[in-house]
């Protein structure tokens, strides 16, 4: 027997099950809902997938997100919201994944054809979304020394 947090059991073979079905799907991370414990959100290299029924079904849902490819996952134990990295920046849902949002940390197109740039857009939203994602390693050190602009 292996017990959660809230003290619920769970045999070695339902584990191993949802262990099985979370391969099939190609989850990286998972985080349940904390208002809903059957609800859970998993990072995809294609977004952020989401179950209903306790990781039976999985449904993606990339609404507002530039570029759908999920590096890291986060959410805090004191609130809902759930963040996440993608090569276009940091996003946040505050409505259980259903959408999501730009945060102040976001790379800035450069001229047509360059890509896109690393670019300071100042104040203190961006001071504190910036070191946010290194602190919860959303932006890593090698990610700080990458010269984005050749």
């Amino acid at each position: 027997m292996t017990h959660s947090r809230d003290g619920k059991s769970f045999s070695i073979s339902e584990v191993q099950a949802l262990l099985k079905r979370l391969k099939s799907v190609a989850i990286q991370d998972v985080i349940v809902d904390k208002k809903d414990h059957n609800t859970w959100h998993g990072s995809t290299e294609t977004g952020v997938a989401i179950t209903h029924d306790a990781g039976k079904t999985w449904e993606v849902n990339n609404n507002g997100l530039y570029i759908p490819r999920v590096n890291a996952f986060f959410t805090s134990r004191y609130s809902s919201e759930i963040y996440i990295s993608t090569p276009a920046g940091v996003y946040i849902s505050n409505d259980s994944g259903e959408t999501w949002n730009e945060t102040a940390l976001i790379l800035n197109d450069g001229e047509p054809g360059a890509g896109s740039l690393r670019a300071e857009i100042g104040g203190a939203g961006y001071l504190q979304a910036y070191w946010m994602a290194r602190y919860h390693n959303f932006i890593d050190d090698k990610e700080v020394q990458k010269e984005w602009w050749k």
